[in-house]
C-alpha cells in the first residue's frame, strides 16, 4: 500500500499511536533477577555501626559494639537482615574477665497481602556466654498490620508465634512461644532521624515465663553516608539459667555507615 506523506493527517496520527505503545516497565522483584545469586546481592540499603570505649587506672576496661541492619525491598515483600554483638572485658589486676560477650541477630521476610495487611517469617538467634546461654534459635511467623505508613513516619504491629530451642548451661528446651511487638521509624528531617523495635515472646506452657526485646536508635547523619548513633537495648527474660540477671540494659554510641539510597 501507499505511503502517506511526511506531514499528512494519517502519518501523525501513526506517530502519536506509536507514542502510546511504550514497553511496560519491569516489576521489582526481591528473588529473581539478574546478577550474583539470581539478583539477592542487588539492590540493598540500610546501615553498619561500631562503637568502643576504654578507660585505665585502676581497672582497664574495653567495651565494643557492632551492628548491622539490611533492607531489600521489592513490589510486594521485603527482606531484611539484621545482627548486633557486644564484648566487654575487665582488667582489674593482671587477669582479664569477659564480663560480656553477646551476638544476636536474624532475619524476617515480609509479604503484602493488601495495602494494610502482610504476613511475615523470621529466624532469629542469640548467645551469650556470660549468662550461660551457648545459643538460642527461634523460628517464628504471623501477621502483621502498617499502622501508620507515610514519607515520614512508619508504624507496624505483629503477632505469631515461635518455636524456641535454647542450648544453655543447665538442661536444653524446646518451647512453644507466642510472640506480638512492633517497628516504629520516624525521620525529623533529612539528617536526624530515629527507630525503635519491640518484640515479646510469651511461653505458651507456662505463662508465667516470657521475654523482651527492645532497641531504639537515634542517628544524626555528618554526611550522606557517615553520621553518629545512640542506641538504647534492652534484654529481659524472666527466668535465666543459673545466677544470671534478668535485665540486661545497653547504651552504645558510635559511628554509622550507610549503604545503598540514603535511609
Amino acid at each position: 500500500p501507499a505511503q502517506a506523506p511526511p506531514g499528512s493527517v494519517v502519518s501523525q496520527a501513526g506517530e502519536q499511536a506509536a507514542k502510546l505503545v511504550e514497553p511496560l516497565k519491569p516489576v521489582k522483584k526481591l528473588f529473581g533477577g539478574e546478577g550474583p545469586f539470581f539478583g539477592m546481592a542487588r539492590n540493598w540499603e540500610g546501615n553498619a555501626t561500631v562503637g568502643f570505649a576504654y578507660s585505665g587506672g585502676n581497672s582497664r576496661t574495653s567495651t565494643m559494639t557492632t551492628g548491622f541492619r539490611g533492607v531489600k525491598s521489592g513490589h510486594t515483600d521485603k527482606l531484611t537482615v539484621y545482627g548486633r554483638s557486644l564484648w566487654n572485658s575487665n582488667r582489674a589486676t593482671d587477669t582479664a574477665v569477659t564480663t560480656q560477650n553477646a551476638v544476636w541477630g536474624g532475619l524476617r521476610y515480609d509479604r503484602n497481602v493488601n495495602d494494610r495487611m502482610f504476613g511475615f517469617g523470621s529466624y532469629d538467634f542469640e548467645r551469650d556466654r556470660p549468662r550461660n546461654l551457648y545459643f538460642r534459635s527461634v523460628l517464628g511467623g504471623g501477621i502483621g498490620h502498617h499502622t501508620v505508613k507515610t514519607e515520614r513516619t512508619e508504624l507496624e504491629v505483629i503477632v505469631g508465634g515461635a518455636w524456641n530451642r535454647t542450648w544453655q548451661a543447665g538442661p536444653n528446651t524446646d518451647t512453644p512461644e507466642a510472640l506480638f511487638g512492633n517497628t516504629f521509624r520516624h525521620k525529623f528531617n533529612g539528617r536526624l532521624r530515629v527507630q525503635q523495635s519491640f518484640t515479646v515472646f510469651q511461653n505458651i506452657t507456662d505463662k508465667d515465663e516470657f521475654r523482651f526485646l527492645f532497641d531504639t536508635t537515634l542517628s544524626l547523619d555528618v554526611t550522606k553516608r557517615i553520621g553518629i548513633h545512640f542506641t538504647f537495648g534492652d534484654r529481659y527474660n524472666n527466668d535465666p539459667q543459673g545466677n544470671a540477671r534478668r535485665n540486661d540494659f545497653i547504651f552504645t554510641t558510635g559511628f554509622r555507615w550507610a549503604f545503598g539510597k540514603k535511609n
